[in-house]
């Protein structure tokens, strides 16, 4: 109701959860919000290891608005591997099931690349250029 004052969309992301799955989790929401659409973390999605289950469920299809891409690594606050391929994130297949599911929203590359006061653009330029050959896309 809130959103919907402010001309806004309320997103809700894949978050990790100790109570049920963020899959469960957005079915709940959906029952309470008819309003509410998804974004799908490939990083919580390997988190949870339920990829292939939450890009197949039709729920998801009908409300996916935005897809965030960072790799990982394991353990819910290791963060070692952001950068797409440093990881175990199937990016492959994640953008297979995207294809599959016909989306065609927007792709954000999750990228710390600022190191104290510098910037790492060699590695935020590899990690673009990744993303786009990976979901075929010319904007990330």
């Amino acid at each position: 109701e809130t959103a919907d004052r402010h001309a806004l969309s309320l997103l809700i992301e894949n978050v990790p959860s100790t109570q049920n799955d963020p899959l469960y989790n957005w079915h709940l929401i959906a029952e309470t919000s008819k309003d509410a659409l998804f974004i799908y973390d490939t990083r919580f999605a390997a988190l949870h290891d339920d990829a292939e289950e939450t890009l197949s469920d039709p729920l998801v299809r009908e409300r996916l608005r935005h897809v965030h891409v960072s790799d990982f690594v394991g353990g819910v606050r290791n963060f070692s591997a952001l950068q797409p391929g440093e990881g175990v994130v199937d990016f492959r297949s994640t953008a297979q099931l995207l294809e599959r599911i016909g989306y065609r929203g927007r792709i954000t590359l999750e990228s710390p690349v600022m190191h104290g006061s510098s910037l790492d653009t060699d590695t935020l330029r590899a990690s673009l250029i990744r993303v786009r050959e990976l979901f075929n896309t010319t904007s990330a």
